[in-house]
């Protein structure tokens, strides 16, 4: 099984050519690494099939209301609340939510970033850069049960992710967390992304570090509320259709029920 593009680092691409053409199956998370892995392997079509991640719906229970939680950790109902969910890598790009945020900082929204890593400092002293040290806010690693809590305070979740040195997003599974809690996303078009969002349903995807299309697309759902609900309830919906684990391990079952009728003509 292959989460992301695992298959382009370690090993020999001989060895891996081999090992792949001699198993029966090789399971994937999304079509683009599918399409990827098949192309690099000269793969029959018939051995790749792709099973999505699922989430945990019991892990994100949140009992408090918006407004009462919103209460607990003073934040104004007049604030517009963004939430950023992630490790503070280069990948995340997180970098580009702050400068867009630059560009409409009149707006009344607070930006809260959870999550360390590496670019933290870098992402502080940005944020003290472009003087949005009053809208920003940096939560650091928070536990599971605060991490949802705020979540379920957010209008709006971005991760605008980009491809680099061959590492990109296998898939983000952060969207569909928010999603879960009726929370529209903005994401970009790498990896996995573009089947964790339906543009235009669930959220927007836009193009890698395109600052422009992403002022536009806060500004839309910062003025849209009806689009705003309409699509962060099309996520919840979704999530619980498709994302469920009881429904990812049933279709895990049928395709080894499916390869062991196959092995022993059963």
């Amino acid at each position: 099984m292959a989460y992301g593009l695992d298959f382009l680092v370690n090993s020999s691409l001989s060895f891996k050519t081999y090992y792949f053409r001699n198993i029966d199956k090789i399971i994937l998370i999304t079509h683009q690494t599918k399409k990827i892995i098949r192309k690099m392997y000269h793969l029959d079509y018939d051995k790749l099939e792709v099973i999505c991640v699922g989430i945990d719906i019991d892990s994100l229970k949140v009992k408090e209301t918006k407004s009462e939680l919103k209460k607990e950790f003073n934040i104004s109902n007049k604030d517009f609340i963004i939430l950023s969910v992630g490790r503070h890598v280069p990948r995340k790009n997180f970098q580009l939510v702050l400068m867009a945020l630059k560009e409409i900082n009149k707006l009344k929204i607070k930006y809260y970033l959870i999550g360390e890593g590496e670019e933290t400092n870098n992402l502080k002293q940005l944020t003290k850069d472009l003087n949005l040290e009053k809208c920003v806010v940096f939560l650091g690693r928070c536990d599971i049960e605060t991490r949802n809590k705020y979540y379920k305070m957010a209008d709006l979740f971005i991760m605008p992710s980009i491809t680099k040195n061959n590492d990109i997003e296998g898939f983000g599974i952060v969207f569909l967390e928010a999603n879960y809690f009726k929370v529209p996303v903005i994401g970009t078009r790498t990896g996995g992304i573009s089947e964790a969002i339906i543009n235009r349903k669930t959220g927007f995807l836009i193009e890698q570090n395109d600052i422009d299309d992403l002022v536009d697309k806060i500004i839309f759902f910062y003025v849209n509320e009806p689009e705003r609900k309409e699509m962060g309830e099309n996520g919840f919906n979704r999530v619980i259709k498709d994302f469920k684990w009881e429904n990812i391990i049933k279709n895990y079952t049928n395709l080894f029920l499916k390869i062991i009728g196959e092995c022993y003509d059963i």
